[in-house]
């Protein structure tokens, strides 16, 4: 399995946007995510294309599906519990959707919501603490 990623794009003409494929880090710095291979041979590979992003955006795809959408870490779900971030758990091995509080196994969460993430939609985590 060939993992996806996506990030929000830093560049002029998309600032702000999400951008699906595979990030890697340039010479300066600056973190970028391709997409597609345009051509390849024995000797050179050539991108379909490639975009600058924020290099704290950068969120892998969880492999889970939540109401039939495709979950990446930052998601924020709700279910009957509230709204949850997802995020990695390396202790447990796992997909996790929770808080430090309460944690529950991503692959129980197949009747969630993807209602946000945490970078366009952090209000609706400031909410949750609030009640």
């Amino acid at each position: 399995m060939i993992p996806k990623f996506k990030a929000k794009s830093i560049a002029k003409e998309n600032n702000g946007e999400w951008i699906y494929g595979t990030p890697i880090e340039g010479d300066d710095g600056t973190f970028y995510i391709l997409g597609g291979v345009f051509e390849a041979t024995d000797e050179y590979i050539t991108i379909d294309k490639w975009c600058a992003v924020a290099k704290e955006t950068i969120c892998m795809s969880t492999d889970f599906l939540a109401n039939g959408n495709e979950v990446f870490e930052g998601d924020i779900l709700r279910d009957g519990y509230g709204h949850r971030v997802v995020w990695y758990n390396e202790i447990w091995g796992a997909w996790i959707a929770g808080t430090d509080e309460y944690a529950k196994d991503l692959k129980d969460c197949w009747r969630a919501e993807i209602v946000g993430n945490k970078f366009d939609n952090p209000e609706l985590l400031e909410v949750e603490e609030d009640e």
